[in-house]
């Protein structure tokens, strides 16, 4: 599912949904005041009702560990609201490549991680270069049987 969207302040108005859904004990992986890592937190065996990512989890330098550990922090029924930019595909994802940026296939990596996802939707910004950037916002909760990653034959 998509929707296309001119205006930047979507996104904004977006977060401010996702944010007012949360609810019990909330883990907000943007907040500059944490100072424990995802790691301290999973081995302290932290459970949150709540976590949000807002662009957080696109930035991280292995994504998938931080999806893992967030399967992990998340209390029985807890939630994990995310809106984050995804990967492109084509022309576009090839420019972002030559570009240095990394472009991450956040639905994939959420999934990989064990959760899945109640709301998902993919919302398109059209922007000056490279054309246009895809946002996924969703909520996703802890499966009863946590996914695989794929083998390669």
């Amino acid at each position: 599912m998509s929707r296309p969207v001119v205006d930047r302040g979507v996104l904004e108005r977006v977060e401010r949904e996702l944010r007012a859904r949360v609810r019990g004990r909330v883990l907000d992986l943007g907040d500059p005041a944490r100072r424990a890592t995802l790691d301290d937190l999973v081995a302290q065996g932290e459970p949150f009702d709540s976590i949000v990512s807002m662009f957080q989890l696109s930035r991280s330098c292995d994504p998938r560990h931080d999806a893992r550990a967030v399967e992990r922090l998340l209390a029985e029924g807890g939630q994990f609201f995310f809106l984050e930019p995804t990967a492109s595909f084509g022309v576009v994802a090839a420019l972002r490549r030559l570009a240095g940026r990394r472009d991450h296939n956040i639905p994939a990596i959420v999934r990989e991680a064990g959760l899945s996802m109640s709301i998902y939707e993919r919302i398109v910004v059209d922007t000056v270069w490279p054309a246009s950037r895809t946002y996924v916002e969703g909520i996703a909760f802890r499966t009863l049987y946590p996914a695989q990653p794929v083998q390669n034959a």
